[in-house]
């Protein structure tokens, strides 16, 4: 289990090293960066987005009828997953919800109706710690919350936060009560 600190500053060193410094930050080209394959797939209504990794190297997948702001999160999340999870003796795939697969290969379900293990439960929660952090660093946040003078109670606000930053409005009304920073 990790830390939120240490989430956090995963995230704070992966945008450093891709040099990913305007907002709203690009998951796609920081995906490009590390090698990993992006790619729009039919996903129908119950998956958001995979995480394959395997000797020969990752792709991300993202269901291409969701919102952009949904795919832009998907992909962030898949990318806390590499970055947080990857284990380099095992081919694994991440996804939403079961599907079949090779069965040599280890699958992690992000939804799983009541079955979820523990340890995936909480590895989800890391990933969308990090697609958080990764899509609305704190620091260029909070430079545009002291801009605004914004109040949380504000809805076109917090549209308006949410509009720079490329976020769903309910993706940074989160992050912005897990900062405490209303």
């Amino acid at each position: 289990m990790m830390t939120v600190k240490s989430i956090h500053k995963a995230a704070s060193d992966l945008l450093q090293k891709c040099e990913q410094i305007s907002i709203p930050v690009d998951p796609e080209r920081i995906a490009q960066f590390l090698g990993i394959r992006v790619v729009a797939y039919p996903m129908g209504n119950k998956v958001s987005g995979m995480l394959a990794i395997e000797s020969t190297g990752a792709t991300i997948g993202y269901n291409e009828i969701e919102s952009k702001h949904r795919q832009r999160f998907t992909i962030a999340h898949e990318l806390g997953h590499f970055i947080l999870h990857n284990n380099q003796d095992t081919s694994r795939v991440f996804v939403d919800n079961q599907f079949k697969v090779d069965q040599y290969i280890q699958v992690l379900f992000r939804k799983n109706e009541d079955t979820e293990e523990p340890i995936t439960a909480q590895m989800e929660i890391e990933a969308n710690n990090f697609a958080a952090a990764l899509l609305m660093p704190e620091a260029p946040l909070l430079v545009e919350i002291e801009k605004m003078e914004f109040d949380l109670g504000d809805d076109n606000a917090l549209k308006d936060l949410s509009e720079k930053f490329n976020v769903s409005s309910s993706a940074m009304y989160y992050r912005l009560l897990n900062l405490r920073k209303p």
